[in-house]
Protein backbone atom coordinates (compact mmCIF):
# COMPACT_ATOMS: atom_id res chain seq x y z
CA UNK A 1 0.00 0.00 0.00
CA UNK A 2 1.40 3.38 -1.02
CA UNK A 3 1.79 5.72 1.94
CA UNK A 4 2.69 9.32 1.17
CA UNK A 5 4.06 11.60 3.89
CA UNK A 6 2.32 14.97 4.11
CA UNK A 7 3.46 18.21 5.70
CA UNK A 8 1.47 21.06 7.17
CA UNK A 9 0.65 23.95 4.79
CA UNK A 10 3.58 26.37 4.59
CA UNK A 11 5.98 23.84 6.14
CA UNK A 12 8.83 22.62 3.95
CA UNK A 13 9.19 18.87 3.63
CA UNK A 14 12.38 17.37 5.04
CA UNK A 15 14.77 15.44 2.81
CA UNK A 16 13.64 12.22 4.47
CA UNK A 17 9.98 13.00 3.72
CA UNK A 18 10.76 13.81 0.11
CA UNK A 19 12.73 10.57 -0.24
CA UNK A 20 9.88 8.49 1.17
CA UNK A 21 7.32 10.21 -1.04
CA UNK A 22 9.52 9.66 -4.08
CA UNK A 23 9.83 6.00 -3.13
CA UNK A 24 6.02 5.88 -3.22
CA UNK A 25 6.05 7.20 -6.80
CA UNK A 26 5.67 10.94 -6.14
CA UNK A 27 7.45 12.56 -9.09
CA UNK A 28 7.02 16.05 -7.66
CA UNK A 29 8.89 15.00 -4.52
CA UNK A 30 11.74 13.67 -6.64
CA UNK A 31 11.70 16.86 -8.71
CA UNK A 32 12.19 18.81 -5.48
CA UNK A 33 15.07 16.54 -4.47
CA UNK A 34 16.58 17.17 -7.89
CA UNK A 35 16.22 20.94 -7.59
CA UNK A 36 17.74 20.93 -4.10
CA UNK A 37 20.75 18.78 -4.95
CA UNK A 38 21.60 19.11 -8.64
CA UNK A 39 23.97 22.06 -8.17
CA UNK A 40 26.09 20.19 -5.60
CA UNK A 41 26.03 17.07 -7.75
CA UNK A 42 27.27 19.01 -10.79
CA UNK A 43 30.04 20.63 -8.76
CA UNK A 44 31.17 17.22 -7.48
CA UNK A 45 31.03 15.64 -10.95
CA UNK A 46 33.09 18.47 -12.44
CA UNK A 47 35.82 17.82 -9.90
CA UNK A 48 35.95 14.21 -11.03
CA UNK A 49 36.02 14.69 -14.79
CA UNK A 50 37.04 18.33 -15.42
CA UNK A 51 34.62 18.38 -18.35
CA UNK A 52 31.27 20.17 -18.13
CA UNK A 53 29.52 18.04 -20.75
CA UNK A 54 30.64 14.74 -19.25
CA UNK A 55 29.81 16.01 -15.75
CA UNK A 56 26.25 16.79 -16.91
CA UNK A 57 25.95 13.27 -18.34
CA UNK A 58 27.14 11.70 -15.08
CA UNK A 59 24.72 13.77 -13.00
CA UNK A 60 21.75 13.07 -15.29
CA UNK A 61 22.44 9.35 -15.23
CA UNK A 62 22.96 9.37 -11.45
CA UNK A 63 19.58 11.02 -10.87
CA UNK A 64 17.91 8.62 -13.31
CA UNK A 65 19.37 5.59 -11.54
CA UNK A 66 18.47 6.96 -8.13
CA UNK A 67 14.88 7.46 -9.27
CA UNK A 68 14.81 3.89 -10.57
CA UNK A 69 16.10 2.59 -7.25
CA UNK A 70 13.52 4.58 -5.29
CA UNK A 71 10.70 3.46 -7.56
CA UNK A 72 11.77 -0.15 -6.96
CA UNK A 73 11.69 0.37 -3.19
CA UNK A 74 15.46 0.77 -2.75
CA UNK A 75 17.80 3.71 -2.80
CA UNK A 76 18.62 6.10 0.04
CA UNK A 77 16.52 6.71 3.13
CA UNK A 78 18.64 9.54 4.53
CA UNK A 79 21.68 11.48 3.25
CA UNK A 80 20.38 11.85 -0.30
CA UNK A 81 23.42 13.87 -1.40
CA UNK A 82 25.83 11.30 -0.05
CA UNK A 83 24.00 8.54 -1.94
CA UNK A 84 23.96 10.63 -5.12
CA UNK A 85 27.70 11.35 -4.88
CA UNK A 86 28.35 7.63 -4.51
CA UNK A 87 26.33 6.92 -7.68
CA UNK A 88 28.20 9.63 -9.62
CA UNK A 89 31.54 8.25 -8.44
CA UNK A 90 30.56 4.67 -9.33
CA UNK A 91 29.46 5.74 -12.81
CA UNK A 92 32.72 7.63 -13.29
CA UNK A 93 34.80 4.64 -12.19
CA UNK A 94 32.82 2.33 -14.48
CA UNK A 95 33.57 4.63 -17.41
CA UNK A 96 37.26 4.65 -16.58
CA UNK A 97 37.26 0.88 -16.41
CA UNK A 98 35.47 0.64 -19.74
CA UNK A 99 38.04 2.99 -21.26
CA UNK A 100 40.84 0.79 -19.87
CA UNK A 101 42.61 3.83 -18.48
CA UNK A 102 43.07 2.30 -15.03
CA UNK A 103 44.96 -0.77 -13.93
CA UNK A 104 43.07 -2.34 -11.02
CA UNK A 105 44.93 -4.13 -8.25
CA UNK A 106 43.76 -6.34 -5.45
CA UNK A 107 45.51 -4.73 -2.52
CA UNK A 108 47.81 -1.95 -1.48
CA UNK A 109 50.94 -4.12 -1.67
CA UNK A 110 50.23 -4.97 -5.33
CA UNK A 111 49.53 -1.30 -5.99
CA UNK A 112 52.88 -0.36 -4.50
CA UNK A 113 54.70 -2.87 -6.69
CA UNK A 114 52.89 -1.56 -9.77
CA UNK A 115 53.46 2.10 -8.91
CA UNK A 116 56.86 3.23 -7.55
CA UNK A 117 55.44 6.63 -6.58
CA UNK A 118 52.88 4.92 -4.37
CA UNK A 119 55.60 2.75 -2.86
CA UNK A 120 57.49 5.91 -1.89
CA UNK A 121 54.36 7.36 -0.31
CA UNK A 122 53.89 4.19 1.75
CA UNK A 123 57.27 4.87 3.30
CA UNK A 124 56.44 8.53 3.94
CA UNK A 125 52.84 8.40 5.15
CA UNK A 126 50.92 6.58 7.84
CA UNK A 127 49.13 3.36 6.79
CA UNK A 128 45.72 4.57 7.92
CA UNK A 129 46.04 7.70 5.77
CA UNK A 130 46.80 5.63 2.65
CA UNK A 131 43.92 3.30 3.36
CA UNK A 132 41.54 6.20 3.97
CA UNK A 133 42.63 7.98 0.82
CA UNK A 134 42.30 5.10 -1.61
CA UNK A 135 39.85 2.63 -0.02
CA UNK A 136 42.13 -0.24 -1.00
CA UNK A 137 41.37 -2.57 1.81
CA UNK A 138 38.42 -4.31 3.38
CA UNK A 139 39.68 -3.77 6.91
CA UNK A 140 39.45 -0.02 6.42
CA UNK A 141 35.82 -0.29 5.30
CA UNK A 142 34.99 -2.41 8.33
CA UNK A 143 36.65 0.10 10.65
CA UNK A 144 34.94 3.02 8.94
CA UNK A 145 31.52 1.40 9.47
CA UNK A 146 32.04 1.42 13.24
CA UNK A 147 32.35 5.23 13.38
CA UNK A 148 29.54 7.76 13.87
CA UNK A 149 27.88 8.77 10.61
CA UNK A 150 29.25 12.34 10.63
CA UNK A 151 32.77 11.03 11.16
CA UNK A 152 32.31 8.66 8.23
CA UNK A 153 31.05 11.48 6.04
CA UNK A 154 33.90 13.86 6.81
CA UNK A 155 36.54 11.15 6.28
CA UNK A 156 35.10 10.15 2.93
CA UNK A 157 34.71 13.74 1.78
CA UNK A 158 38.24 14.77 2.80
CA UNK A 159 40.35 11.67 2.15
CA UNK A 160 38.43 9.85 -0.59
CA UNK A 161 36.66 12.59 -2.53
CA UNK A 162 39.43 15.14 -1.87
CA UNK A 163 36.94 17.92 -1.16
CA UNK A 164 38.28 21.17 0.32
CA UNK A 165 37.23 21.92 3.89
CA UNK A 166 35.07 24.81 2.67
CA UNK A 167 32.87 22.33 0.75
CA UNK A 168 32.86 19.93 3.71
CA UNK A 169 31.75 22.77 5.96
CA UNK A 170 28.96 23.74 3.55
CA UNK A 171 27.77 20.15 3.28
CA UNK A 172 27.71 19.56 7.05
CA UNK A 173 26.48 23.00 8.09
CA UNK A 174 29.68 23.89 9.96
CA UNK A 175 32.29 26.61 9.90
CA UNK A 176 35.53 25.73 8.16
CA UNK A 177 37.24 25.54 11.55
CA UNK A 178 34.49 23.29 12.85
CA UNK A 179 34.85 21.01 9.82
CA UNK A 180 38.60 20.75 10.41
CA UNK A 181 38.05 19.87 14.08
CA UNK A 182 35.48 17.24 13.09
CA UNK A 183 37.94 15.82 10.59
CA UNK A 184 40.65 15.65 13.25
CA UNK A 185 38.36 13.82 15.68
CA UNK A 186 37.21 11.47 12.93
CA UNK A 187 40.78 10.66 11.93
CA UNK A 188 41.70 9.88 15.53
CA UNK A 189 38.60 7.71 15.79
CA UNK A 190 39.55 5.92 12.58
CA UNK A 191 43.06 5.26 13.83
CA UNK A 192 41.66 3.74 17.02
CA UNK A 193 39.12 1.66 15.07
CA UNK A 194 41.88 0.29 12.84
CA UNK A 195 43.99 -0.54 15.87
CA UNK A 196 41.08 -2.26 17.62
CA UNK A 197 40.25 -4.26 14.50
CA UNK A 198 43.87 -5.32 14.08
CA UNK A 199 43.91 -6.46 17.72
CA UNK A 200 40.75 -8.49 17.17
CA UNK A 201 42.24 -10.16 14.09
CA UNK A 202 45.46 -10.92 15.99
CA UNK A 203 43.52 -12.38 18.92
CA UNK A 204 41.51 -14.60 16.62
CA UNK A 205 44.60 -15.88 14.77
Amino acid sequence: MVQLTFTEPGQAATVEQLIENARCGDREAFAELYANHVRQARRYARRLVLDDHLAEELVAEAFARTWQQLAAGGGPRVAFMGYLRAVVLRLHVNRLRADRRLRWVADIEDAALANPDLAARILEESPEHLVLEALFNQRMREALATLPERWQRVLVMVYVENLPYQDVADELGLSVGGARQLGLRARRGMRKALTDLADQVAAAA
